[in-house]
């Protein structure tokens, strides 16, 4: 996407509502001809309404919008300026916690009364006869990919297939149904499932996706290394990795930057700032900060599938998910999106945060820094990082900074 184009899009997503958005992409509206909006509010007129759920226990069923409505706008609704019909589809997806919770139900005789009650929880957000997709929890597995974890991806998805099968909430009596009557055919769809997984594997998705982690942690593992190198102020460590995004990584990952201004605060408000404290004294601190930037992974992994097609001719997808993980259920609420931006051709998808990014930078480093970086967000900069762009250079950097954040650690310890 060049410059120009990723501005225009910018003025649509950050429009004040709805209407601003399509009197917006109208402005743009020979740029933006190949594109789709989807654009957030708190309406209730849409018909095409996001979901969400906090549950009792740790966790959330949600997708990542902000409010309750979505608005699809493209050329034809800002050229008409009036209703215009499309053809969404939405899915649930599970986690890895999610999926392991219809999994235990379904294969163990005595599941475990908190697991009983997050199966109701699941079920009822799901609804009775829908098959929840549980392709995301088999994206977090295969980074142990082992015979033990494949088997445990084989029972989750028999599990779950035969849950959408049987018009029930997964209580004990449908665990004793399907250990009577419908594990082996679950079974062999799962093994089905799994083969064409494993031939994804096979084609490089998993190189794929653990270079988009590697990414995320290589970002956590640098504010951690900043948090404890100096006894600078957050706002300073904030601009110095903001600064490393651009000069190092070649991008600016606004999502992992809103996290990392928690992780790096003086007051921080989600659960996974709270685990990264344990960077200091844990037995494995890198792997700590590999299993948090699979947390962060999640929420991308959704992003990416806004642009998924499994229907010809659809024109977006809402992706949910649910999670009993209080860490990505933190993230969800801290990194609401405003609007998602579609190319109609490619699928790409680029999410836009609810938040003023102008008014976040300066908030969070404070007026002077703010105007030092905003070159870093001009025309300049973004061709920069565009023809820069390297995953060895990513996984260099990541293992440079492991050494010197575990010099840190030894360091504190001694």
């Amino acid at each position: 996407m060049d410059f120009e184009t990723a501005q225009a899009l910018h003025d649509v997503a950050m429009a004040d509502d709805r209407v601003q958005a399509a009197e917006a992409f109208k402005r743009h509206l020979t740029r933006l001809s190949d594109w789709r909006v989807v654009y957030a509010d708190d309406s209730a007129a849409s018909r095409l309404q996001t979901r969400r759920c906090k549950f009792p226990v740790e966790g959330c069923a949600s997708s990542l919008f902000r409010g309750t409505s979505l608005w699809l706008i493209d050329a034809d609704v800002a050229q008409r300026r009036q209703a215009a019909a499309f053809f969404c589809g939405a899915g649930t997806y599970l986690d890895s916690n999610a999926a392991s919770v219809i999994r235990s139900i379904a294969y163990h005789e005595q599941p475990a009364p908190e697991l009983l009650a997050k199966g109701r929880m699941l079920g009822e957000f799901v609804g009775l006869g829908v098959t929840a997709n549980p392709f995301l929890y088999l994206w977090e597995s295969q980074r142990h990919w082992t015979g033990k974890t494949i088997e445990r991806c084989r029972q989750a998805f028999a599990a779950n297939h035969a849950l959408g099968l049987a018009r029930t909430l997964p209580d004990l009596a449908w665990g004793r149904q399907f250990r009577a009557a419908q594990r082996q055919e679950a079974e062999a769809v799962a093994d089905a499932y799994l083969a064409d997984f494993q031939r994804q594997l096979d084609s490089g998705l998993g190189c794929e996706i653990n270079e988009i982690v590697e990414l995320i942690e290589a970002v956590l593992t640098r504010a951690k290394f900043l948090e404890y190198s100096s006894r600078k102020s957050p706002q300073h460590k904030l601009n110095e990795l903001i600064r490393f995004m651009h000069e190092e990584l070649s991008t600016i990952m606004t999502r992992e930057l809103i996290v990392c201004a928690d992780i790096l605060g003086t007051a921080p408000q989600s659960r996974l700032s709270q685990k990264l404290k344990g960077v200091r004294n844990g037995a494995d601190p890198f792997a700590l900060l590999r299993n948090c930037a699979w947390d962060l992974f999640l929420p991308r992994a959704l992003d990416m599938l806004a642009g998924a097609d499994p229907v010809d001719g659809l024109d977006f997808y809402l992706p949910h998910i649910i999670t009993f993980d209080a860490d990505v259920a933190d993230i969800l609420r801290l990194t609401e999106l405003r609007a998602v931006a579609l190319h109609r051709e490619s699928r790409a998808v680029y999410p836009y945060f609810d938040i003023d990014p102008a008014a976040w930078l300066s908030g969070q480093v404070g007026e002077k820094r703010s105007a030092a970086l905003e070159p870093l967000f001009g025309a300049t900069a973004y061709g920069q990082r565009q023809g820069r762009r390297d995953g060895a250079d990513v996984r260099r950097i990541l293992a440079s900074d492991r050494v010197r954040l575990q010099a840190l650690l030894d360091g504190v310890r001694t």
